[in-house]
């Protein structure tokens, strides 16, 4: 009910911007029914000669519309409607099963209660009004299904829910390759609220007799770091090897590529001994004999493949070196990473991990082999990441960029539009104080909630949901043309919702493990409405944005 009084007068608009990639005028979708084997074995885009993208779910699912209604915006409007009310339904299923078994009382209503959240946001406008992005909404639908069938098979052991599970997560990817982020959040459901695991939950310095001389060595190994860490950034020509390079700066450098490696390992040597004198082992035992030939082979390798991945892994390689803890040991640091732990979860975690993306990888590499070559060419102006002068610091500003950005739109979605590209949103550097603000703000929460998912903080377990499912697509691995895009934060909304609702319970200080009153109740649901009503009303009001494309184009 509450999505057709959000999005039923969209029921009237036409077809608008994009709507003809994935149904309009879509050659496949226009032979109905007898189009789908085709649909399957043919690029998102096929169009003016350019071949991207594999999202065959969507497109045919407006191919079976085709066939009983023919090219109707108003029905497959009406579908998207359905659709929405679909997701939101299994939403709340999904977060019922979820929170039962640490708050049995009150699931049903919590659950109830961020999937109200959830549908009415207002940054869900665009894939609702939106025909070409409801793939955003079959995608959810089946990762939610994905992830109920996970959560069954975790709770009766019986591994016959993998299947469902799997075909479930393998549709959700061909409806959108975005829905990648299920396998992680899927895992991270379980050991949340399935488990009672915790991670580096002891961290401190044990062997305190040991100091630096004075404040100049303590300088000295500051120094030695931080020049480690410029010096693999600062490459003219970053190598991967193989005949791959990145290039980050186009500044000459006065010394040779094999001088700055020797650098590096005067550098990693001096750690080295650092790590000796404060207490670490670095002996030549029978454990660790292997990691030092291993490193001293990755080292070799470096001019060998002419790679700078040889060095760094080798960097990292000593600190795998560290003999086991005991009572009479001197290290400096003693460091548990994960207690509760058993091998039976491994198992089922790792196997899960496994077979999923064995799957998935199937899904991806099967048709880029089998079909045409991706040709679409990506330029400056569409996001300033595809600059191929750009420096890495330039890309890390536009990922740190996006992902404040993304805070504001869940907190305050407006102004809504349906393009965030060229001119939209600023070119910055790595030093704008957006950039640092988004930085700082997101390392503090981010260390907030590995400290809270110890705890089993809910609020924690929003965050993450929301940072996991954002971050892949936030610039980072995977720039946008439009850098930004609204439709971007379906799923991590469902983080954000669940944050919301309790921070609304601390802010109360409403105890939600136990039974909750009807005074309760009705104190954090008219807390939630302040966050509710002015994004249902952003909502509606968006739904005459989206008439046609030339209203769109006229108002955002």
């Amino acid at each position: 009910m509450v999505c057709f009084v959000l999005y039923g007068q969209s029921i009237n608009n036409d077809f608008n911007i994009d709507d003809d990639y994935v149904y309009e005028n879509h050659e496949l979708v226009q032979k109905g029914i007898a189009g789908i084997p085709e649909i399957f074995t043919s690029r998102y885009n096929t169009r003016d000669e350019q071949y991207f993208g594999y999202r065959p779910l969507t497109i045919a699912i407006y191919a079976v519309e085709f066939e009983f209604f023919g090219s109707n915006p108003h029905s497959a409007h009406l579908f998207n409607i359905l659709y929405y009310a679909i997701a939101c339904s299994l939403l709340f299923f999904f977060l019922n099963l979820l929170f039962k078994s640490k708050l049995p009382d009150n699931s049903i209503w919590i659950s109830f209660l961020i999937t109200l959240v959830f549908a009415t946001h207002a940054i869900h406008t665009e894939v609702v009004l939106s025909l070409k992005n409801r793939e955003e909404i079959v995608s959810l639908i089946f990762g939610l299904l994905s992830a109920v069938w996970a959560l069954k098979l975790f709770d009766t052991k019986k591994y016959l829910w993998l299947i469902p599970s799997i075909i479930s997560l393998a549709l959700a990817f061909l409806a959108k390759e975005s829905a990648i982020v299920f396998i992680i959040l899927i895992a991270l459901g379980i050991l949340f609220f399935r488990t009672e695991i915790k991670f580096l939950t002891r961290f401190k310095v044990i062997n305190d007799s040991y100091n630096p001389r004075n404040k100049l060595e303590k300088v000295l190994y500051l120094f030695l770091l931080l020049f480690f860490l410029i010096f693999i950034v600062l490459l003219n020509n970053f190598k991967i090897g193989f005949g791959y390079e990145i290039s980050f700066i186009n500044v000459d450098y006065p010394i040779s590529e094999y001088s700055s490696w020797g650098l590096f390992a005067l550098t990693y040597w001096l750690i080295v001994l650092h790590r000796y004198k404060t207490g670490f082992p670095v002996k030549f035992s029978k454990r660790n004999i292997y990691l030092w030939i291993i490193t001293l082979g990755l080292i070799i390798l470096i001019p060998t493949i002419s790679s700078t991945i040889p060095g760094v892994l080798s960097f990292f390689t000593m600190f795998l070196t560290l003999k086991k803890e005991n009572s009479n040991s001197n290290h400096i640091f003693n460091v548990k990473l994960i207690e509760n732990y058993s091998s039976k979860l491994f198992i089922f975690i790792a196997s899960f991990l496994i077979v999923s993306g064995i799957v998935l990888a199937l899904a991806y590499y099967i048709p880029k082999e089998s079909l045409p070559e991706t040709n679409a060419p990506v330029f400056k102006w569409q996001n300033p990441a595809f600059d191929h002068e750009a420096s890495i610091f330039d890309k890390i500003a536009i990922a740190l960029y996006s992902l404040i950005y993304y805070i504001k739109l869940m907190i305050i979605p407006f102004p809504l539009r349906f393009y965030y590209g060229y001119k939209m949103i600023p070119e910055v550097g790595i030093f704008n104080p957006v950039v640092l603000l988004s930085l700082a703000a997101n390392l503090a929460l981010l260390i907030w909630s590995f400290r809270g998912f110890n705890k089993r903080n809910l609020m924690a377990f929003g965050f993450l949901f929301w940072f996991i499912s954002i971050f892949p697509l936030a610039n980072t691995f995977f720039p946008l043309t439009g850098i930004i895009a609204e439709r971007l934060l379906f799923v991590p909304s469902i983080g954000f919702a669940i944050l919301v609702v309790f921070l609304i319970f601390k802010i109360t200080k409403t105890d939600y493990s136990v039974k909750l009153s009807k005074s309760k109740k009705s104190l954090v649901l008219a807390l939630s409405l302040i966050i509710i009503f002015p994004n249902a009303i952003i909502s509606i009001y968006r739904n005459a944005d989206w008439k046609d494309r030339k209203t769109l184009l006229v108002t955002t």
